[in-house]
């Protein structure tokens, strides 16, 4: 689960930006800080997987960003 949660992040961060269906900016580079601190935010992912078990691993992934981010 943990390797899962990590490449979601991953993927998120780097995505394409999208707005009314045409890509304003292909895919995108990871920024800084998500690489220096990746291993924290999948402990982050990994600790709301244990508090809920259902939950998919976009939204482990999105919700241990946002913590990260502090949104």
């Amino acid at each position: 689960m943990r390797n899962k949660i990590k490449q979601e992040i991953i993927k998120i961060e780097t995505a394409p930006i999208v707005i009314d269906g045409k890509v304003l900016k292909g895919k995108q580079r990871m920024s800084d800080f998500i690489v220096e601190n990746l291993e924290g935010i999948t402990d982050l992912g990994m600790e709301l997987y244990e508090k809920n078990p259902n939950a998919t691993v976009y939204q482990l992934a999105y919700n241990s960003l946002k913590l990260a981010y502090g949104n």
